[in-house]
């Protein structure tokens, strides 16, 4: 994968790089819960001028999610 930008938060994090066949691959990992999705809220919301194509998303390293991380996913 290349292009790979990372959020750089303790807490909710993401990273998106370009997927192997083409479109995104979005990783979240981290809590996404009230108190931590604040510091990535912007930066998710700037993620459709950035990817394009079909977007795969890895929810695997996620660890505690609340309405507010799930909303915001």
């Amino acid at each position: 994968m290349a292009n790979t930008e990372d959020s750089g938060t303790a807490g909710a994090s993401f990273e998106v790089a370009d997927a192997v066949g083409g479109g995104s691959a979005i990783s979240l990992a981290g809590n996404w819960i009230t108190t931590e999705v604040v510091h990535v809220d912007d930066q998710m919301r700037g993620l459709s001028s950035r990817v394009s194509g079909p977007v795969d998303m890895d929810l695997t390293n996620i660890g505690e999610l609340d309405t507010a991380g799930a909303w915001l996913i």
